[in-house]
Parts: C-alpha cells; sequence; structure tokens
C-alpha cells in the first residue's frame, strides 16, 4: 500500500528552491530602492548645481571687477558693478556687491545692495568650487556631491565674459 504526501526530500527540496526565489525576490527589490534613492540624489544635485550657477552668471555679467588676478584660480569670488538705473540722476550710479565662498557643503551668497546686505545659500552639498579669470573671461567649475548608496559626483564647468569697466 502506497501512501498520500511527500517525502522528506521533495519537501527539502521546495523549501531550497523557495529560498533561492525569496532571495532573488528581495535582491531586486533592494536593487530598485537603491536605484530611486541614486537618481533622487543625482537630480538633487542638479538642481543644486543649475540653481547655483544660474545665480553666479547673473551675477558675472553684471559684474565689473571680481577681485581675481588674471590666471589665478580662487575658491571665492567678490563681484562688484554699478546699477545705473537705481537712481533718478543719470550720472550718478547705486554700487552692489556678491561674494561666494563655500561653508562646509553649502554655497553661500552674501549680497550687497548698499541698503542692506542678504546672506543666502544658493546651493548644497557643493564639495568644491572654484574661479578662474582670463581677461574679461571668469571660468567656473563647481562640484557637487551626495551621499547616496554610492557616493555620486557631479561637476559643472561654464564660462561668462564680465562686463567692462564703464559699461553701463
Amino acid at each position: 500500500m502506497r501512501q498520500k504526501g511527500f517525502t522528506l526530500v521533495e519537501l527539502l527540496l521546495a523549501v531550497g528552491i523557495s529560498s533561492i526565489l525569496v532571495i532573488v525576490a528581495v535582491a531586486l527589490i533592494f536593487q530598485a530602492f537603491a536605484t530611486t534613492i541614486d537618481a533622487r540624489s543625482r537630480n538633487t544635485i542638479l538642481a543644486e548645481l543649475d540653481v547655483a550657477t544660474s545665480q553666479i552668471r547673473k551675477d558675472l555679467y553684471m559684474a565689473h571687477d571680481t577681485g581675481l588676478t588674471d590666471g589665478n584660480t580662487q575658491d571665492s569670488i567678490n563681484l562688484e558693478w554699478d546699477n545705473y538705473t537705481a537712481t533718478s540722476n543719470a550720472s550718478s550710479f547705486v554700487p552692489y556687491s556678491s561674494n561666494y565662498a563655500r561653508s562646509g557643503t553649502n554655497l553661500i551668497r552674501t549680497y550687497d545692495d548698499n541698503e542692506e546686505v542678504t546672506v543666502s545659500i544658493v546651493g548644497r552639498n557643493i564639495t568644491k568650487i572654484t574661479f578662474t579669470q582670463h581677461g574679461r573671461l571668469i571660468d567656473v567649475v563647481i562640484t557637487a556631491t551626495a551621499n547616496a548608496t554610492r557616493p555620486i559626483s557631479k561637476s559643472i564647468a561654464f564660462s561668462a565674459y564680465r562686463r567692462s569697466a564703464g559699461v553701463n
């Protein structure tokens, strides 16, 4: 007479195959989470770099003085410009300035419009920034790094011509 049911070998084989399938499924789920976290970190870094470069570029286009010497690379910059439209007198102007420097992993902008000084964070996760002047051309390199499941680092480099002195 034959009994119905499974033998011990069949049960062990079924448990082993099920365990392998569960391990593979869990590994795939963790990989999907890690990829999502990395993509979010990459998007955050790119957004931070975009905000920082946009603000720096806008100030560079206005500046007639950078405080840089030709060919030297610095990790901060002091930009100065004159606003001739801020007064009713066509021959007078209001001087403006902004300074960019890294503090920890934040890129700090100090803006002075001669009425008040505003300090703001224009970039986070910034691990390196350099400014180099070549005549009127300013090269800027910004690197941002985020610690996701794997460290992600992105750099952006751009150049901008600063305004000549005396140009309104």
